[in-house]
């Protein structure tokens, strides 16, 4: 398939109607509301949850607009809709000024259910976690705590396996019970990832700690466009800049032949 250019991506998103998706305001288990933003193709044959890195703020507004798009999930989303697969992201919930130190709560695994919940009411193909970065974070604590019915499998991708050096930013992947995930799950790395949190070479680490996984898989990139942001920022290797088309390809056609 050919690649998509960045700059045309960009111009997709930003000729996007501000109608065209969905936004839905859920409880939080955290308290206050979480919400959530869901657009679709026609047909689709998955749904993919996607979990931003960072302090997880999306700031997207009641009218759909999400303000902070930088996230590679996130400005990938024309993409993934591309693919034939539905998009759900939620936002942090709203009395949280921030993420950190709270995705693998038991809190937020309720709130994560929540949103599985409101995707399975949009439609029924299979439901995906994806998360990049502090959001496989998320995607970990939530799978730890779903059921093979529940969900089709997970993606973790520039996981954080390492503490940083940031004091909000302690949690890892494997702060969660890694075992406890049963369903289909990637990881996915890009070889020349410089954030010292989220190395390509923990990728076998994180596959040996899935064992109730039924099928497991590592997919290394490399290439990609020179870097506009700090090494664990989204414009780098670490947010797969550059090859964001070929990762998302490969990712969904994974996803098909589960």
């Amino acid at each position: 398939m050919p690649r998509i250019p960045a700059w045309l991506v960009f111009l997709l998103l930003l000729a996007a109607p501000a109608n065209a998706a969905e936004v839905a305001d859920l409880p939080s288990a955290l308290g206050g509301t979480q919400r959530v933003w869901y657009d679709t193709p026609a047909n689709p044959w998955a749904i993919a949850i996607l979990f931003m890195g960072g302090d997880g703020n999306a700031a997207i507004t009641p009218d759909g607009t999400i303000t902070r798009g930088g996230n590679f999930l996130i400005r990938t989303r024309v993409m993934w809709l591309s693919q034939g697969i539905a998009v759900v992201i939620p936002d942090k919930p709203a009395n949280l000024p921030e993420l950190y130190a709270n995705r693998l709560s038991p809190g937020y695994a309720q709130d994560i259910r929540a949103v599985v919940g409101y995707a399975r009411s949009r439609s029924r193909a299979p439901i995906w976690l994806i998360g990049t970065s502090q959001g496989s974070n998320a995607v970990a604590n939530g799978a730890a705590s779903l059921t093979r019915g529940e969900i089709a499998g997970v993606v973790f991708s520039s996981s954080v396996t390492r503490i940083g050096g940031r004091a909000q930013a302690t949690d890892t992947v494997f702060g969660a019970t890694l075992s406890a995930i049963n369903v289909p799950s990637l990881i996915v790395s890009h070889e020349d990832d410089g954030c010292r949190v989220t190395p390509a070479s923990d990728a076998p680490r994180l596959r040996a700690a899935l064992t109730g996984a039924p099928r497991t898989e590592i997919m290394l990139f490399t290439g990609g466009s020179p870097p506009r942001s700090a090494p664990c920022e989204a414009m780098a290797q670490h947010g797969f800049l550059g090859i964001e088309q070929d990762v998302i390809s490969r990712i969904a056609a994974w996803m098909r032949g589960r």
